[in-house]
């Protein structure tokens, strides 16, 4: 698990080719989080990300600059430089200079060694040795939308900021969370995209079947009867008390499936597929349409007990044995009306 902290102090060294320097660290100190870090915990000359506002560099955002570590006295700084070439560094850059001391740092690292011990009469969490990742801007109290790594942010107290202040810092992260919001769509976007275009290629390779539901035409009744009856049967057998649900589908031609995408798509399989259910699905098994009597029959009962709890080889059991409890058509139709 990665953590971060928090710290303020910027100094603009270059506006013109985006450099600064940072204070990210204090040593010797108790933080917020009752951690104290040790002189020589971070090494000396280390190179490190600018990860752009927020620590949004996890979440996908490109890097806006990149930085050296190095300790004067009891401060870590990290000298770093922003891509002053790119959008996303100018405007990063922008920020943190306009922001002068209000601008917070935050660092994400793993610990490398640590130990518990006592510092002023407090028990304490000694940092001996930290891998530091990244180094980012940050406002104050912000998580950053998005997150997927737990982030522990730690920052001094600002008493001193005026109303006004504070607005600003609010107007300034709800643009960064708009921009971050955005850049996640994208992203999901262009995922979803890609996936469609990997399953449309699969189906046209005859990879993959693609199957769709049923909305309009109902199996035949040498099917629908069946099914249903199994359906019921199965619940009885093992002693559940609830009334199963069945949906229906069907394979479709490769070169529709190719054309109109899977947003009407149940299930791709690379077998020819009879059905299937989904756990914790309010009870609803999918079954393929054309299954002739017996078939639907157990394979109904099949996936009631997968809905059950059993395993694929318990499933199979079962099936065989529904298969041999086909009671043939007259019993099913009494079964429908149990």
């Amino acid at each position: 698990m990665m953590d971060t902290k928090r710290v303020g102090a910027l100094r603009v060294k270059s506006e013109a080719r985006g450099e600064v320097e940072a204070v990210f660290a204090t040593l010797g100190v108790r933080d917020l989080d009752g951690d104290v870090t040790i002189p020589g915990a971070f090494t000396e000359g280390q190179e490190v990300r600018i990860s752009a506002y927020g620590h949004s560099s996890w979440d996908g955002a490109l890097p806006v600059g990149r930085g050296r570590i190095t300790v004067r006295g009891n401060q870590a700084v990290m000298a770093g430089k922003f891509f002053l070439d790119t959008e996303a560094g100018r405007d990063t850059f922008a920020v943190v200079k306009h922001m002068g001391e209000l601008q917070e740092w935050s660092y994400g690292f793993d610990v490398v060694d640590s130990e518990f011990g006592d510092h002023a009469g407090q028990r304490v969490r000694f940092l001996r040795r930290l891998s530091v990742h990244e180094v980012s801007p940050v406002l104050l109290g912000a998580a950053g939308p998005g997150r997927t790594r737990t982030l522990v942010a730690k920052s001094a107290a600002r008493d001193h900021l005026s109303p006004g202040d504070r607005a600003e810092l609010r107007a300034i992260a709800q643009l960064h969370e708009v921009r971050a919001i955005r850049e996640a769509a994208h992203r999901r976007d262009a995922d979803l995209r890609f996936r469609r275009e990997q399953l449309a290629e699969a189906v046209r390779a005859g990879e993959l079947i693609p199957y769709s539901e049923d909305l309009v035409r109902r199996p035949p009744l040498a099917t629908f009867a069946p099914a249903w009856a199994g359906a019921r049967w199965a619940v009885t057998e093992l002693g559940v008390h609830v009334d199963p649900q069945i949906r229906w589908f069907s394979p479709e031609p490769a070169e529709l499936s190719a054309v109109s995408g899977d947003d009407h798509v149940v299930a791709y399989a690379e077998q020819p597929l009879l059905g299937f259910c989904r756990p914790n699905a309010d009870w609803t098994v999918w079954l393929r349409s054309d299954l002739p009597s017996r078939r639907a029959w157990a394979v109904a009962a099949h996936e009631v007990a997968h809905l059950a709890g059993h395993d694929e080889p318990g499933a199979v059991l079962f099936e065989a044995k529904a298969a041999a409890a086909y009671p043939g058509p007259v019993e099913v139709a009494r079964w429908l009306w149990r």
